[in-house]
Formats: C-alpha cells, structure tokens, sequence
C-alpha cells in the first residue's frame, strides 16, 4: 500500500503533490451517503487515501469506505482535530481526552492508545499535529483566542525514548501566521511568527531548542501561504500591487528563484492573492487564485509561465498535481483534470458544493466529497 494523503495539502509538505497517476476518464462510478443519520452531523472536511480505502476526516467522526464504496467503519475522534494517514494506520485526537491521540489499522483495530500529546487542553489547540509510532510533532497554540496579549506558542518534537521533549522552543505573545509545515525528507520543521520564518531541525539534539534558522519572510508582509519541496527548498508566495509572486528559498533563507506576474497578466489577477499554498512537482510550480491556475515551468536556471487556466464555472476551492503533470481542480460544484499543456481532460460537474480538495487512491480512481455525499470518478 501507498499511503498517498495528510493533512490538507497532500502531504505533511503542504506541496500538493502526490507521486501517483490519475486513471479517471471523468465517468461516475458510485456516490455514497457518508453519514447513516438523518440529519446527517459528520461534516466532511477533507478526504485521506491508503492503498485503495478511501478516509473520510469529518468535524468529529472518522469514516472509512472502500473503494467499491462499501462501508468499512467509523470512529470518533475530538472535534475540529486532525486526521494524519501514514504507512497504513490513522492517527487521531482521542474522542475522550483532547491530550490524547490513538491510531487504528485499516481493519479500526486500535494499535496506539493513550499516547500523551504535551501542552494541550481544551483551550488550546494543535496547529501542527505529525505523529508517528515512534514521536509526535506538535504545534500549540494556548489561549482559546489567539488575539490575547497573553497568547503564547510552542513547537516540539517527543518521542518515546526520552522523559519530556527532545527539542522544544515557546515564543510568548506569538502566533503563526502561516500554517507550519514537516518535511521529513530533508528533516526540517518550517513554522513562523509574525514577519519572521523559523526553520527547525527535526532531529536536533536532546534537550535543545531545535532552532536551526530564522530569517524575515522573503515577500515581507504580503506573504501569505508556504510549503516545500523534498529537497527541502521552501517556496513562499502571496501577492502585493506588482503582481503575483512566488520564491524559493534554501533552508537558510537565501533565494534560489523568484517568479512576479508583472504586467503579464490581466488587472484581476495582479491584484488577487493565492489560495493555497505553492504546488510543487518535479517540474511545475502552480499558484492558484479565486479564478486561475498558474502554471510556472521550472526550466534548468529558468522560469516560464507554461500556462494560465482560468474557471469558467465560478472560483476554484482547491487544486492537487500528480504525476506526468496531471492537475485536478475543484471549484464549488465541479471537477475538471487537466494535462501538463493545460488542456481539458475532462469536466465533471456534481448536483451539491464539493468540500474536500480531490484525492487519488492506489488505483488512480478519483474522489471528492460534499457534506453528505462521497463521489468515486474513474
């Protein structure tokens, strides 16, 4: 099995990219209703794939459906938290106790319960949440209302071999303003503070503070979202009134690359600002705004724009790339595949507002979700 999703942007990388095909043609195979109770009360959020099950992450429930669209299980977990699929388990907030998290196998068999999440109580809550067998990685941030002068966050690491954290570092009075990110590719932690990037060394010393680098975001305040490749290069992007733009940096801090919309491109989309964090593949760099998908081709030392897609059926919600250049998009009601020259594969539109970024499984088969409803495309 490959376990293919995390979180909310593919992966713990928030890159959007998943190293697997799409197989879908655009034809419906199935749509399942995702809650047996009437009113339904799940709330799909976002949809996570192992092998060919497909886990459905909802407000405080935890669903699973094969990919015949059976009905495998479901399981409670604390409202609102996370669900992290890795090497065939799922990890969640225990349902009883909000400084607790388990993982179940595919089969709902409990394989972890109990396990101490550090610094939570029902006031405060995870922005960060990367467990495993062997550690979690964790972001808190205390206070119910993070506006407080009082507010304070921390990031850590634990694991299981040591007594308290193995790095930890709080910052009083702070809060991140981008969503952090793990890249266990090239062992890095990236997170923030207002104005300011904080790059951590996953594996840092015992007892330390694990802070490896802290630098001045690179598009200062008009920074708006990050993510990383498995190199470790981190890509930064938000717009301002030149334009688009999008950097990659080193782990460090120093640019590697720099791409600005300019005055190529429409009044519209100068002034508009991404929607999600930079996609990143072996050869692409997509930014998506409300209206288009931006296509940066990464050429040896140049950058050009391959293509610019713009929805003709209202604003995009969410984009994931695979591999050969293939892109799915989703905007409130449809989904639409499109090839590496930006060319339509196929468009298929659904009777209710799609609420999940699309996923594949192992199989290539594609699926989205809306607040009752889970669609299989292949």
């Amino acid at each position: 099995m490959t376990d293919l999703y995390t979180h909310y942007f593919a992966n713990s990388r928030h890159d959007g990219f998943v190293e697997a095909p799409s197989t879908a043609v655009g034809n419906p195979a199935w749509s399942r209703r995702i809650d047996s109770a009437d009113p339904p009360n799940i709330g799909a959020r976002c949809l996570l794939t192992c092998g060919e099950n497909i886990i459905i992450d909802g407000h405080s429930k935890i669903v699973a459906f094969s990919s015949r669209g059976g009905r495998l299980w479901e399981r409670n977990k604390w409202p609102g938290t996370q669900v992290v699929v890795k090497k065939e388990l799922v990890y969640y907030t225990s349902a009883k106790q909000v400084d607790r998290f388990e993982s179940v196998d595919m089969n709902n068999d409990i394989r972890q319960e109990g396990r101490h999440i550090d610094g939570v109580s029902d006031q405060d809550y995870l922005v960060m949440f990367e467990p495993s067998k062997e550690d979690i990685v964790a972001q808190v941030q205390y206070t119910s209302q993070p506006d407080e002068v009082t507010c304070e966050m921390m990031v850590y690491r634990d694991t299981d071999k040591n007594l308290g954290f193995d790095w930890a570092l709080g910052f009083p009075g702070k809060q991140s303003p981008l969503i952090p990110l793990v890249c266990h590719d090239s062992k890095q932690v990236v997170t923030s503070i207002p104005g300011e990037a904080l790059v951590f060394d996953l594996d840092a010393a015992n007892n330390s503070i694990g802070l490896k680098k802290r630098f001045q975001f690179p598009l200062g305040d008009h920074t708006s979202w990050v993510s990383c490749g498995p190199d470790g290069t981190i890509y930064w992007c938000g717009g301002d009134s030149e334009g688009l733009k999008v950097t990659a940096t080193s782990p460090d801090g120093k640019p590697v690359w720099q791409w600005c919309s300019g005055d190529d491109f429409d009044l519209h989309i100068i002034r508009t600002v991404p929607i999600a964090p930079p996609v990143v593949t072996p050869e692409f760099v997509y930014l998506l705004t409300p209206r288009n998908l931006i296509a940066i081709r990464r050429d040896k030392s140049t950058e050009f724009v391959q293509y610019n897609f713009e929805s003709l059926r209202g604003e995009f919600y969410a984009c994931t790339a695979l591999e050969d250049g293939v892109v799915l998009l989703t905007t409130r009601d449809t989904i639409t595949q499109l090839n590496e020259k930006g060319e339509v594969m196929f468009d298929y539109l659904f009777d209710e507002p799609i609420v999940t970024p699309p996923v594949v499984d192992s199989m290539g088969r594609v699926y989205v979700a809306g607040r009752e409803m889970l669609h299989a495309i292949v």
